[in-house]
């Protein structure tokens, strides 16, 4: 299955290509607890905990929730690029002033 907005075909490889140069792939997001009720997860079954804020994937070999690990370079936006607002919807134009980035 392809999702993408530029009409070219999925990896042969992939039984799903999701595709964009403007959008991520945003994973389930559960409590621990909503986690631990999972009943038999597939073994590489992926979710984020609310609770702690840490991604985890099934490991059915040791039948536990391992944490994925992740690694410490960030992406900062550079001031110039545009911000995208989640609580209205809308893309800002970002200027800097001094030291600081605002959104135009």
């Amino acid at each position: 299955m392809d999702v993408n907005t530029d009409g070219t075909s999925p990896d042969p490889s992939a039984m799903l290509d999701l595709k964009s140069t403007a959008k991520g792939f945003l994973i389930p997001r559960m409590t621990q607890t909503q986690i631990e009720a999972i009943i038999s997860p597939a073994n590489g079954l992926v979710v984020f905990c609310i609770t702690d804020g840490k991604f985890y994937a099934f490991i059915q070999s040791d039948n536990e929730w391992k944490e994925i690990a992740l690694g410490t370079v960030t992406i900062t936006p550079t001031c110039g690029t545009p911000v995208y607002d989640s609580r209205d919807s809308k893309s800002y134009n970002t200027v800097l002033i001094g030291t600081q980035c605002w959104m135009a």
